[in-house]
């Protein structure tokens, strides 16, 4: 069973393939500028403020808003491969926020549109142009393998994944100062380290972790559009290198700049529940628990967050927020999906074992925590 110290699977993104939701296609906000003499002729002023307004509607979860700034971006130019990426992307954190394939094969329809249309723009006589197609073609190949590992094949998401890796070498080939590439080359060094285990031991895959993590700080201080996906992307990194007070600080940052999103209340979370900060901790996934439980969908989400915040008042031994939850718990016990049951069996099984344990039968009123996460 799980333990408080023991991560639970749900750290969002968990490893380099849910890594890439926050690490790819995500620009920096209007604190960084991202004009530079390097940056070359494709990336003027218009696009990079569209792509900048984009990443603020998906991390305050304004989809009406990414709709718009996708229309403004056809007006400014209809022939660019951001224009389905940016529909791409809006699909990809709705279902992030539902944990469920919401669009199936229509999604990879898109990201095969953004491929071709980055191919066909390609022309050896503008290095700057295709270096940025690459990154594009990249994108969309990075995002199609995280829909694959979810919903998917695994393998089918590998393939994506090593072709992407390749895309965006043969980007900085083309044009080296595109430090953007890194996003998604540094995450890849990274996580294929990190998860890689006796495989590395025995010389199978080479330890890159060192680099991966270079790479992504490089990315975070220099890319042009990619700067705050870098950062997102090193919050996941540094809670599994146990650097909690460096992720803690960044994604208290990117929270304070969307506190009306989730995407960074997850990762919030989990620093707090392991380092067993039990009332930042708490507060926390009750302000999490609020935004799931205004459409709960599946329950996978709701099961993780009432998961632990039953474990955190068993910890501190508040019983009466504990038959609560619990009670809570068993309101919806029955509403759930059998495919959520089985991906969530285990959580499933703990929640049952401890309302048996805490002879929780009827329903109890939920007490209503506080959710200032910044404590």
């Amino acid at each position: 069973m799980r333990g408080l110290q023991h991560t639970t699977g749900m750290v969002r993104p968990a490893g380099f393939l849910l890594a890439l939701i926050v690490a790819t296609g995500l620009p920096a906000t209007a604190s960084i500028s991202i004009q530079s003499p390097n940056a070359g002729t494709y990336m003027d002023s218009v696009r990079a403020e569209i792509l900048r307004e984009v990443s603020r509607a998906i991390f305050r979860e304004d989809f009406d808003a990414v709709d718009s700034l996708r229309l403004a971006y056809i007006r400014h130019d209809s022939a660019d491969p951001v224009v389905p990426m940016i529909t791409g992307m809006k699909m990809m954190a709705q279902m992030s926020i539902a944990e469920e394939d919401l669009y199936g094969e229509a999604y990879h329809a898109l990201f095969d549109s953004v491929r071709a249309v980055a191919s066909a723009l390609m022309s050896p006589v503008d290095s700057n142009r295709m270096s940025w197609m690459y990154l594009w073609r990249g994108h969309a190949k990075a995002y199609q393998a995280l829909h694959r590992a979810r919903f998917g094949s695994q393998l089918k998401a590998f393939n994506l994944i090593r072709d992407a890796v390749r895309d965006y070498e043969r980007g900085l080939e083309f044009d080296s100062t595109i430090i953007d590439h890194y996003v998604g080359l540094g995450t890849y060094h990274y996580w294929k380290s990190a998860k890689a285990g006796i495989l590395r031991w025995f010389g199978i895959l080479k330890n890159e972790i060192d680099k991966g993590l270079a790479e992504l700080h490089r990315a975070a201080a220099e890319s042009y559009v990619s700067r705050e996906g870098a950062r997102s992307s090193l919050i996941y990194v540094l809670i599994n290198e146990k650097q909690t007070d460096s992720a803690l600080a960044i994604a208290l940052d990117m929270y304070e700049h969307y506190p009306e999103g989730r995407t960074f209340l997850w990762p919030l979370a989990e620093i707090y529940y392991q380092d067993t900060l039990v009332d930042p901790a708490i507060k926390t996934w009750t302000e999490l628990r609020t935004h799931v439980a205004a459409d709960p969908g599946n329950y996978f989400n709701l099961l993780e967050c009432d998961w632990h915040l039953a474990d955190l008042y068993r910890l501190g031994e508040d019983m009466t927020n504990l038959r609560a939850i619990l009670a809570t718990y068993l309101t919806y016990r029955d509403l759930i999906p059998e495919r959520t049951r089985d991906r969530q069996e285990d959580t499933i099984h703990d929640l049952n074992r401890w309302v048996d344990r805490y002879d929780v039968r009827s329903p109890e009123p939920l007490p209503v925590a506080e959710t200032d996460t910044t404590d």
